[in-house]
């Protein structure tokens, strides 16, 4: 679609739009300006589909979800050995090594302990490579769960779903992890 058919007050009022919702989402200047941008051109892409009543809505809903999403890959902890980094080491002021703290409480759920000192330090390790064999959306709860330490009533509206189906549901991918890691040699 040509950029033609939107005046430039109109682009400027758009991006306005879309930077303000993509802000709400992300503090990341390079997120949220991302996102705006990601909007404007989809906007322009898909103009003649979107009804003119509804594009401040449809700017902010999608300029919201590619910060959303954006920020969320950016800002993850890259497992050890993926693209040649290793996790920084988590000790506490006395130098001693911490849990690792985004999967330590379910560890702890899962009642699977570990005798090693490096633990803490694998920890994040053998559960990453663990949740790599189970589906996608097993590995979404956990994760949104455990590491990111949402609630269940927030999974279960980002999925549309009622939060007893979601609490059933990480229930299921907790059993289906279990065995992933109770197999695992570098937990004991």
């Amino acid at each position: 679609m040509p950029v033609g058919e939107l005046s430039d007050e109109e682009m400027a009022r758009f991006r306005k739009v879309a930077l303000a919702a993509a802000m709400r989402v992300s503090r990341d200047d390079q997120v949220y300006e991302g996102a705006a941008n990601h909007a404007l051109m989809e906007l322009i892409e898909h103009l003649d589909d979107i009804d003119p009543a509804r594009r401040d809505a449809w700017v902010r809903a999608v300029a919201a979800n590619d910060a959303r999403r954006t920020g969320a890959k950016l800002h993850r902890d890259v497992p050890f050995g993926r693209q040649g980094t290793f996790p920084p080491p988590r000790r506490d002021a006395d130098g001693d090594l911490v849990p690792d703290p985004h999967y330590a409480a379910l560890v702890d759920e899962l009642q699977l302990g570990s005798s090693s000192p490096s633990a803490p330090i694998v920890l994040g390790i053998v559960v990453e490579q663990a949740l790599s064999k189970l589906s996608p959306e097993a590995r979404f709860l956990i994760e949104a769960r455990y590491r990111d330490r949402r609630s269940t009533k927030d999974i279960a509206a980002e999925l549309g779903k009622e939060p007893g189906t979601v609490d059933v549901a990480i229930h299921r991918a907790r059993k289906a992890l279990q065995p992933l890691l109770a197999d695992d040699p570098r937990l004991r």
